[in-house]
Formats: C-alpha cells, sequence, structure tokens
C-alpha cells in the first residue's frame, strides 16, 4: 500500500507484522462453508485468514508461508489435528495455535492443550470471543500488542480502519 510518501512505513509496519493492515492466519477446517464464513467474519477484527481444508494441504501452507497464528478444527478428513499440533510443538514452531472443535468433553480440552494448543475454543462459538482469544494468544507470544500499530509518524487503528499521519486523520477509501 502506498499512500503518497507513505511507502516506507508501510513497509515498516509490513515487517514488523506481516501485512500492513491485518494479520495472517492460517484457518484448518474441513467445512469449507464454514471456513470461508470464519474468514469472513474474522476479516471484520483485523485477521486474514488463509483456508485449508485438509492436514496435507496445511502443512503444505505452513512449509511455504508465515502466519502468525493457526485456528485447527481437530476433526479433519485425513486425520486428527491434534496430529499436526504435535507436529508443530515438536519441531519447536513458536506458532500461537487455537484449536477450534465440537470436541467439548473436559478430556479433550486437556488433551488438545496438553498436546500444545495455547487455547482451546468449543464450537459453536462467537466470533468476537475467538477473535479476543487471538488477540490474548498474540500478545502472549509477543507478535500483537493491540489495535493500534504504529511506525514513526503513522499510526493505524485495526479495529476502527482508522490511519494516522503526524497525528492527522488519514481519509481512507474502502478498498484502502
Amino acid at each position: 500500500m502506498s499512500l503518497g510518501g507513505l511507502s516506507h512505513t508501510s513497509a515498516c509496519l509490513q515487517a514488523t507484522y506481516g501485512d500492513p493492515l491485518f494479520v495472517r492466519l492460517l484457518l484448518i477446517e474441513d467445512d469449507e462453508g464454514l471456513v470461508l464464513a470464519l474468514r469472513d467474519a474474522l476479516a471484520k477484527h483485523g485477521f486474514v485468514g488463509e483456508p485449508a481444508t485438509t492436514l496435507a494441504d496445511a502443512r503444505q501452507l505452513l512449509a511455504v508461508s508465515h502466519y502468525a497464528a493457526v485456528i485447527i478444527d481437530l476433526g479433519l478428513p485425513d486425520g486428527d489435528g491434534l496430529t499436526l499440533i504435535r507436529e508443530l510443538r515438536a519441531s519447536k514452531q513458536p506458532i500461537p495455535i487455537i484449536a477450534a472443535t465440537a470436541r467439548d468433553s473436559i478430556g479433550d480440552r486437556v488433551l488438545g492443550l496438553d498436546s500444545g494448543a495455547d487455547d482451546y475454543i468449543v464450537k459453536p462459538f462467537a466470533v468476537e470471543e475467538l477473535a479476543s482469544r487471538l488477540h490474548a494468544v498474540l500478545r502472549r507470544q509477543g507478535h500483537y500488542q493491540g489495535s493500534r500499530l504504529e511506525c514513526g509518524n503513522v499510526a493505524l487503528d485495526t479495529k476502527s480502519g482508522d490511519l494516522f499521519v503526524g497525528g492527522r486523520h488519514v481519509a481512507l477509501s474502502a478498498r484502502e
């Protein structure tokens, strides 16, 4: 994104947060309708979700891309999501992981957390709660310091989309 002379600033934000406006997530969910709805709903909270519908797809995406966090369903067509969580932890990848699943027993929750998930949310859930849990795990990991990103004299409120340069509000189009 370039706003006149602001290309250096957006590069600074990009280098710090991965994307000038949003935090990138890997959404691992086999229900295509649900994963697309979740992607769209999380975008309203400052996240960009890339969908993967199988463990194989998720492994491939994780090998070639960087994500700030992973949201993973445990019941996938080609295996248990816990397997991928354990693999990521065994490889010492510090990526925050939230298990989002219909498995709702205490034993399932304990197993999910003990397997390496940073958080565990049971379906159905409110997107607002998931977004808050994402913010929390990202804060704990040091990847995200709140809804305001700053670099030099430029500040962006990721919740409202308001941009400020030198303390003055900059009007942006919906696409910007």
